[in-house]
């Protein structure tokens, strides 16, 4: 994860999204990237925002312009609606 922290300050916006399947091994690597980030934007997309959503005071504590794109079902999960 640090490697990947490290390499991603260099861009200019950093995509998380579509085909992360291990929703434990998502989650910790979307938290270290928001807790370690200073730069790029950080754009949330596909399964990410759910599983993000383990941790929702890591997307508030967010260092980075964040955006996230859930769909319909993802969005009422994170709302827990």
């Amino acid at each position: 994860m640090d490697a990947l922290a490290t390499r991603a300050e260099s861009a200019q916006a950093v995509l998380v999204g579509p085909g992360l399947m291990d929703a434990p091994a998502s989650a910790r690597m979307v938290q270290t990237l928001l807790q370690r980030l200073s730069k790029p934007k950080l754009i949330l997309d596909a399964d990410v925002p759910e599983c993000a959503c383990l941790d929702p005071a890591a997307l508030r504590k967010a260092r980075v312009p964040l955006a996230v794109t859930p769909h319909s079902r993802e969005s009422a999960h994170m709302l827990s609606v």
